[in-house]
C-alpha cells in the first residue's frame, strides 16, 4: 500500500463540507476568519479548528495583521490531489479504452455464435431466473411437481408437506 502523507491530508481535509464550504468562500478572495465563521452553523472555535486542518492539507495560508487571522486559498496545495487522480484517469481510461476495443473486435463472433444456437439448443445462460428445471427436462427428466405422488421420492413428499403446512400456517396468522 502507497502511503502519502501529503495526499492522505489532501483529502482528510476536503472530505468534511464545512471545511469545503470554507474553500469555496476562500474564492471570492482573502477573508478574516471571523467573517467566514458568521454565518456556519458553528462555534468560533469550531470553525478555527477546521482551518487548522485546512492550513495542515497546505489548502490555505493565515497571515496576522494586528489582531485579526486572514485566509488565502494556496491553489498548490491540491496540486497532490490532482496529480494523482489525474494518474488513476488516465490509467483506468486506457483500460477502459482497451476492453473496449476488445469487446469490439469480438463482437463479430459473439453475435455469430448467437445466431447460429436453435431454439432447442438452450444453456444455462439463456434460462430464465429461476428455471433450474429446463436442462433436466429437455434430458428427458420430469420435475418433482410433474410426477405422481407414488413416484416422489420420501424427501419430496416431505418438503411438499413442510410447504403446506407452512403456507397454511401463514394464512391462518394473516387472517387472524
Amino acid at each position: 500500500m502507497v502511503e502519502d502523507q501529503v495526499l492522505d491530508r489532501t483529502y482528510a481535509a476536503l472530505a468534511d463540507p464545512t471545511r469545503r464550504a470554507l474553500l469555496v468562500a476562500l474564492r471570492a478572495g482573502d477573508a478574516r476568519i471571523t467573517d467566514l465563521a458568521a454565518p456556519l452553523p458553528m462555534t468560533f472555535a469550531g470553525v478555527s479548528r477546521h482551518v487548522g486542518v485546512l492550513e495542515s492539507a497546505g489548502l490555505v495560508q493565515r497571515a496576522v495583521r494586528g489582531r485579526e487571522h486572514w485566509l488565502s486559498i494556496r491553489p498548490e496545495g491540491l496540486s497532490a490531489a490532482e496529480g494523482w487522480l489525474a494518474e488513476q484517469t488516465a490509467f483506468w481510461s486506457r483500460r477502459a479504452d482497451a476492453l473496449a476495443a476488445r469487446l469490439a473486435r469480438d463482437r463479430p463472433a459473439i453475435d455469430q455464435a448467437a445466431g447460429d444456437r436453435t431454439a432447442g439448443d438452450r444453456t444455462a445462460i439463456d434460462r430464465a431466473p429461476g428455471d433450474r428445471t429446463a436442462g433436466h427436462q429437455a434430458a428427458g427428466h420430469q420435475a418433482a411437481g410433474d410426477r405422481p405422488a407414488a413416484d416422489r421420492s420420501a424427501t419430496d413428499r416431505q418438503a411438499g408437506d413442510r410447504l403446506t403446512r407452512d403456507h397454511v400456517t401463514r394464512e391462518e396468522s394473516d387472517g387472524a
